[in-house]
């Protein structure tokens, strides 16, 4: 179930639940790569694994079509160039 507000009649997703993020979280690299790759991925998923300590995971979210503006912005100024370059 996804936790909602709404707001001027647009629901506003409040994020991921810490079960799920625990979830996410010990899915191995591989896994989590795949799962970054997939065009099931939720905005709020892809925002979450922008975050994840591989790079591999990061490029996976900026290739993603599903990734919001605002996390492919973030994703622009990361921190390698491997994933900067996916983001352009």
């Amino acid at each position: 179930k996804k936790e909602s507000v709404k707001t001027e009649n647009k629901p506003v997703n409040k994020g991921l639940s810490d079960k799920q993020k625990n979830k996410i979280d010990s899915l191995s690299e591989e896994d989590k790569w795949e799962l970054a790759q997939s065009e099931e991925a939720t905005t709020e998923i892809l925002d979450y694994l922008s975050n994840d300590k591989d790079w591999d995971v990061r490029v996976g979210v900026a290739t993603n079509p599903n990734t919001s503006v605002k996390t492919l912005d973030k994703l622009s100024n990361d921190g390698d160039w491997e994933v900067r370059q996916y983001v352009a």
